[in-house]
């Protein structure tokens, strides 16, 4: 197949295509049958496949909105044929590991944290705000200290503004 189905990258009022409704939905089995299928395609940043780079009015990726509701099954799914998804920004420079702290999704931010482990700046949004940061505004604060003890230099990390998790 050379084309994808325009159904893949049709666009809602908010930039929303049917993979960011199918991972907010946690429908793993979709994505499976949708690669499987030959319909969606691994991506090679040059060109071809990247359906799942995609990102709504927000800048979030599938993976984005997948973290951020905490459907860890689609995420597997995800990161098993696009692991390079993880370092993704959105619009605030958030990655997928940053919008998992951000509302508590500690298994998922496990799972994550694996992944970026080779680049701290993933623990970093682009106001400098870190993982920590995320997880402590959020009030979760059973994963801020899962973070802190895995993370300890996070602690004293300031904003852009001066602040530390701790300030905050």
């Amino acid at each position: 197949m050379t084309d994808q189905p325009d159904i893949l990258t049709r666009k809602d009022g908010q930039g929303n295509t049917i993979l960011h409704f199918l991972a907010a939905s946690g429908n793993a089995t979709a994505f499976i049958e949708l690669f499987e299928g030959g319909l969606l395609r691994r991506s090679n940043r040059g060109g071809g496949g990247g359906e799942l780079r995609t990102r709504n009015w927000s800048g979030d990726t599938v993976l984005h909105e997948a973290a951020r509701l905490g459907r860890l099954h689609v995420v597997e799914v995800i990161m098993e044929r696009e692991i390079e998804l993880v370092s993704e920004r959105n619009a605030l420079g958030e990655t997928p590991l940053f919008s998992a702290a951000a509302n508590g999704e500690e298994e998922l931010f496990n799972l994550l944290i694996v992944a970026a482990a080779h680049d701290r700046e993933l623990l970093r949004r682009d106001d400098d705000c870190t993982v920590l940061h995320a997880a402590i505004m959020g009030e979760h604060y059973s994963l801020a200290m899962e973070i802190v003890d895995s993370f300890p230099h996070l602690a004293g990390a300031h904003n852009e503004d001066g602040n530390t998790a701790l300030n905050m």
